[in-house]
């Protein structure tokens, strides 16, 4: 019996404090005051490339950013408050998580220099990602009792 040749994957270990970011401007359409500059670095990318891994970095302004994608931020330092498209204010800083859901788009006012690590989400067609996950449950079923009938026959 021939076995298949066994990829391994490559497994991420980084410190986003230090991560050497490069320019990434952002649009001027987008810019409302100041002169916010920002930079990023990918880190990773799943092999569906339906998820990224994001370091990202902006110097003080303010400009309203569009989410074309979800994206799950963990704020690294610095400080920042987004008004959402509703008018409603927050502010958030070093420790804290946000989600921003793809479609969303808030103002953000920089007012000390943030960095981040991002987590960016492709969103799939509703009924495409539910056939998804129900095929991906039927497949830990069967797989469970593929383990239960192997420890049974030994």
């Amino acid at each position: 019996m021939t076995m298949g040749k066994v990829m391994s994957k490559s497994i991420l270990i980084a410190d986003p404090t230090v991560v050497k970011l490069e320019p990434e401007p952002i649009s001027r359409d987008w810019v409302l005051s100041g002169a916010p500059e920002g930079s990023s670095k990918v880190l990773a990318r799943s092999s569906d490339w339906l998820l990224t891994l994001v370091v990202w970095e902006c110097t003080p302004g303010r400009f309203e950013w569009h989410y074309k994608k979800d994206e799950i931020v963990f704020v690294l330092s610095g400080a920042v408050t987004i008004t959402t498209d509703r008018g409603e204010q927050r502010s958030f800083g070093a420790g804290d998580v946000v989600f921003f859901p793809a479609g969303s788009m808030c103002t953000w006012e920089v007012t000390e220099r943030i960095r981040k690590v991002a987590v960016l989400r492709d969103t799939l067609w509703t009924p495409v990602g539910m056939c998804i996950a129900v095929c991906s449950r039927v497949m830990r079923m069967i797989g469970w009792r593929v383990v239960r009938l192997r420890r049974a026959l030994r």
